[in-house]
Formats: structure tokens, sequence, C-alpha cells
């Protein structure tokens, strides 16, 4: 009985000690980095110094350079975990990535000038026929139309999207946009003729799409978006569905346009890298992201993000998700696509690894 007890002591003491020991590279809170300094305070710089690279280009260190010793170097204790200094003037330091990034994040160090914060999510205020705001073909194929342009679209009174939409003017449905979170308005109306073609022997439709695209904020005019389409097919509801639905389409390539010229090409994108997370090859993804012609800055975001995938986010010029996916893969071709969200402006991958298949 005393041995197994001894035994079972030893076994505990054992198990603590493995689980406590630090090594170099990652770990569940970020990365542990090893550095040679004669003093503690000087060790503790170089690490923070040496996970930068997930943040920053070199370029854009420099820039930020005052800012960081008010914001990082002030209190480093603050993005530190673990701590070994094994020998001489080795240290092993744990450098907690996630609070790092939030630090980083909040200080506004991020985001490159020119990218305004937020989603640019548009609005679909469509009055139809067929129903109230939102709720209709037009409305359907617009949004559908706008999420493959990478613009996220929601509508009106869609009880999924959001809370139901009541306004009747454009100046109150301007400002109830803006309250929910919207960038753009789009408020309009939509009406489709039918007639038989008798020659044809079918129904031929013309549909008409009349709106207005409005900013939520500041005080710029609205843009007048107009579009008209036509369709033929045997029964005189497909006409029309078919007329609404393609004048729709018309409308979200004007609508595209208008957004694209407003924000001068410039988007954000979430890249997220499924486990097992490892701070080399996150370096690596980072590294051939910042090589893509068209890519203004990459920074890691989250280490312990959803789905326990790090994220990175990539601030990009005139290309879709789509495109900057296709880039990625041809920039490092060890990587494997996972997904491509349009609407969420996502990509899901998944880094190299021995895949045994």
């Amino acid at each position: 009985m005393r041995r197994a007890l001894a035994l079972l002591v030893l076994a505990f003491g054992l198990g603590g000690c493995s689980w406590g020991r630090l090594r170099a590279g990652s770990t569940s809170a970020g990365e542990a980095v090893r550095v040679t300094a004669r003093e503690p305070g000087a060790a503790r710089r170089q690490a923070l110094e040496a996970v930068f690279p997930l943040f920053f280009s070199a370029a854009a260190r420099q820039e930020n350079a005052v800012a960081l010793e008010e914001k990082v170097f002030a209190r480093p204790e603050r993005f530190l975990g673990r701590e070994r200094a094994p020998k001489g003037r080795e240290h092993l330091i744990e450098v907690r990535l996630d609070a790092l990034a939030s630090a980083l994040e909040s200080a506004g160090l991020l985001r490159p000038a020119g990218f305004a914060k937020g989603e640019g999510k548009v609005l679909l205020a469509i009055s139809e026929s067929d129903g109230g705001y939102g709720i209709g073909p037009v409305a359907d194929s617009l949004r559908r139309a706008l999420m493959t342009r990478s613009v996220a679209a929601a509508d009106a009174r869609d009880p999924l999207n959001m809370a139901p939409f009541k306004a009747k003017t454009p100046e109150t449905a301007v400002a109830e946009a803006a309250a929910g979170g919207v960038e753009w308005l789009v408020m309009g109306r939509a009406f489709a003729a039918v007639e038989p073609d008798e020659q044809a022997g079918a129904w031929r439709a013309a549909a008409r799409l009349e709106a207005q695209l409005y900013a939520t904020r500041g005080s710029t005019a609205p843009a007048s978006i107009s579009s008209q389409s036509t369709a033929v097919d045997v029964t005189s509801s497909s006409a029309r569905g078919r007329a609404l639905e393609q004048a729709g389409a018309e409308a979200a390539e004007l609508i595209a346009a208008r957004l694209e010229k407003a924000r001068s090409g410039r988007y954000e994108y979430s890249v997220y890298s499924l486990p097992p997370r490892e701070a080399a090859k996150i370096r690596s993804l980072v590294a051939a992201l910042r090589l893509i012609e068209g890519v203004e800055s990459v920074g890691l975001l989250a280490w312990n993000g959803p789905e326990d995938a790090a994220l990175v986010r990539v601030f990009a010029k005139s290309m879709n998700v789509e495109e900057l996916a296709a880039r990625l893969l041809r920039q490092d071709p060890s990587l494997r696509l996972a997904g491509v969200e349009p609407e969420a402006r996502r990509i899901t991958i998944e880094t190299a690894m021995e895949w045994g298949d």
C-alpha cells in the first residue's frame, strides 16, 4: 500500500514538473522566445521585439516607434507570461500574443491610414408589389449579387438580419440604419409589367428598379441607382420573377461600383489558420501575405481566435476575397484552402504539415 502511494505521488510530481516546463516555440498563450541579454529588462524587450513581425512590417515598426514605447514597453509585464533563465545570459520568455494584439488594436496601431473601421454593411429597403421592404425577387437578387462582390447586405424587414424596419421617409430611414450600425442604405421601389408575346408563344416581362444609395455617415447627397431588364418565359409569374431578379443583379453592379469608389478600393479581410497553431507557420503565412501585390498591411489579430484558429487580418486594395485567396495559394502552394466566405470577407486555410496522404 505504501509503495503504491509513493508511486502515485511520484507520478503526480513528475506530471506537474512536465506541465510547468517552458520550451521555445508555440504555447497556448502565444510564443516562448529565446533571447540573450545581461539584464531581465533587456531580455523582455528583446522578446517583445521578436514577435513584432507578426503584427508589423519593418517599416511600420519604425513608424510606430514612439507609440510602442508608450503602449508596450512602458509596462511590458502585461504581455509576458512564464520566464526561465536556464544558464548565463540566456532567457526563455513567453509572450502572450492575444494580450499584445488587443493592446495594439486598441491603440490603433494595427490599422493603416486610409482604411476606415467598420464592415461597410448595406441595408436594402426595396419596396415591391409582392410585399414590404426587402421582400421579393429584386431584394433577394440584389443581396445575393452584392454578397458575391464581398459586400455584406441585409434585407430591411428580414427578422433574421436586424430589428424590424419601421422608417417611411429617407431621413428617418438613414437615421434608423445608422443606429443599427449600417454604413449604407439602398431605398427605392421596383416595378414589373407582364404581357403575352403571341409571336413567341410566351410571356414577356419588363422590370425597373429606381432607388437611392445613402451614406448613413456624413451629409453627402444620395446617389441614384436605376436598372431595367426584360425576360421571356412560358408563364407570366416566371417571366416577371426573372425580369425582377435581373434588374436586381444589374443594380448590384452599380451599387458595388459606388461603394468601391467611396472606399477607394480598400478592403479588410480575415484569414483564419486552423489548428494546430504554430508560431513559425503563422510567421510564414504573414510573410506570404505581405508579398502579395495590392496588400497594404498584414497583422495577427488573435492567437486564440474562433474555432481555436489563429486570426490574421489583411488590409488590401483593388481585390476581392476570392482574388486574395487565389494569390495567397500562388504565393505559398503548401497552404490548403479550407473555405472562402465572400459575405464575411473570410478565408480559412490549413498551414503546411505532414499530411500523410
